[in-house]
């Protein structure tokens, strides 16, 4: 095999090999589909404060995903004695 094609398969192993690279990375921080129809996230309440906040869906997720069924805790006091709002019925 000569020097020019050993390049030219070089080249074009690396190139494939950056776009598949990129194309993992790029996919990872896409945020899922659902931000868009619920761009503020699912709305928490946490009783011990009287407040409610916001958890992207994305957080939500991954927070079940390494958490099991523990509600997401609250950001102000970290209680996790929090309550998942019900969306309004129309």
């Amino acid at each position: 095999m000569n020097q020019n094609l050993k390049n030219g398969l070089i080249a074009i192993v690396l190139i494939a090999g950056c776009v598949w690279a990129g194309s993992r990375f790029f996919g990872a921080v896409k945020s899922s589909e659902n931000n868009v129809d619920f761009p503020e996230g699912a709305i928490w309440y946490c009783p011990q404060e009287d407040k409610e906040f916001s958890v992207s869906l994305d957080d939500l997720a991954a927070w079940y995903e390494s958490n099991g069924d523990v509600p997401y805790p609250c950001p102000s006091c970290g209680s996790t004695n929090t309550l998942r709002r019900q969306a309004a019925v129309h």
